[in-house]
């Protein structure tokens, strides 16, 4: 589990919540949102 001020973010079972509600979005949206949560801390290659 994840939280992000009021989100709670499950990556195992793919579920968000916001203030105990359960929120719904795509499974593309949920891809990226979990690719930054992992990468958190983790610098980018600068592009010139």
């Amino acid at each position: 589990m994840v939280r992000i001020g009021q989100l709670l973010i499950s990556l195992e079972s793919r579920e968000i919540q916001l203030n105990s509600e359960s929120l719904r979005i795509g499974r593309r949206a949920f891809d990226i949102l979990e690719v930054l949560i992992r990468a958190e801390g983790t610098r980018s290659p600068q592009r010139n």
